[in-house]
């Protein structure tokens, strides 16, 4: 009976922990059904709000496991942002960015608005270079798989308020 017993306990912690195993993926998958960083409105709040409480339910085990929490804090930052500022258009800065880039793109990117001004980068300038304003990728560094990269806008209001909104952004293959 104690075979029995211990058995039924193991089964039950088995049970749990895949319990738990899908609540994360339920949560990731949330995440990235989010709307991407220039079409977040003040809509889509409750939704992030409902997400956070579900993760706040989680044991700190299971919230290391949330790959993609980075994007549910910039989601976040940016309802808090919209909702001070209501007429602010981030896809008018975020948007000028191309989702994919090859060595022909050339977006010219915005520095500045009547009330802020930004100021880009990127996770690997080498490669995806921002830093004159006008997007570039290095036929040097570019591989022959594709490659993603993180562009940052950083948006500085003239009262100080700031804001960073990011961007992934896939590099195709150089090919010969």
């Amino acid at each position: 009976y104690e075979f029995y017993l211990s058995v039924k306990e193991k089964y039950e912690e088995l049970k749990e922990l895949k319990d738990l195993e899908d609540k994360v993926k339920a949560i990731i998958k949330a995440i990235n059904e989010l709307p991407s960083a220039e079409t977040i409105t003040s809509a889509d709040e409750a939704k992030i709000n409902e997400i956070r409480a579900e993760i706040s339910t989680l044991p700190e085990t299971a919230k290391q496991q949330i790959t993609n929490i980075a994007y549910l804090d910039n989601a976040e930052s940016i309802i808090k942002f919209l909702n001070k500022y209501t007429d602010f258009d981030l896809s008018n800065i975020i948007g000028t960015v191309s989702d994919e880039a090859n060595d022909k793109t050339e977006d010219i990117l915005v520095t500045k608005g009547d009330n802020y001004v930004v100021e880009w980068t990127s996770s690997n300038e080498a490669l995806y270079s921002v830093a004159t304003g006008v997007t570039k990728i290095s036929k040097r560094y570019q591989t022959h798989k594709k490659q993603l990269v993180t562009v940052s806008a950083n948006i500085t209001m003239n009262n100080g308020d700031t804001i960073t909104v990011t961007k992934e952004v896939e590099i195709a293959p150089v090919l010969f």
